[in-house]
């Protein structure tokens, strides 16, 4: 670990650490989903089926909603150092949409094998503070 980098976990999870964390999604105004429910389902099931809609959020998953938290969570002097993700997909999507919500520079690290898919889902977004790394 980094001199700079200190984890916050704490365990047990208390209503706390939720409440600090929905604060953290309120500031970074990170969309809410509406959660649904199908009568159709219920009925093949014979269950009450709640589908959290996370695919309607920003980068199309609630790897948004945790990358979020994450880069919220950061001090100033830690932030400063950028967020480093190795991810070809929704992971980098959500860590590179959080940084650039805080204005922190993203370094994606993704296969050479997917690195286009990948400049094309950051373009989408317009996510102008991502460099993307590749290997073999």
């Amino acid at each position: 670990m980094h001199r700079w980098f200190t984890s916050r976990a704490t365990l047990p999870v208390e209503l706390v650490h939720v409440q600090e964390a929905a604060a953290r999604l309120r500031k970074a105004m990170v969309p809410r989903t509406p959660v649904l429910r199908s009568a159709w389902v219920d009925a093949a099931t014979n269950v009450a089926v709640h589908f959290k809609c996370e695919h309607m959020q920003v980068t199309g998953s609630f790897k948004y909603r945790g990358a979020t938290n994450a880069v919220f969570s950061l001090d100033n002097a830690a932030a400063r150092h950028g967020i480093v993700a190795h991810s070809s997909g929704n992971h980098g999507a959500g860590c590179a949409a959080a940084a650039a919500a805080r204005g922190v520079q993203t370094f994606i690290y993704t296969s050479v094998h997917i690195h286009i898919y990948i400049h094309v889902y950051v373009n989408i977004f317009m996510i102008i503070y991502t460099t993307i790394h590749t290997y073999i």
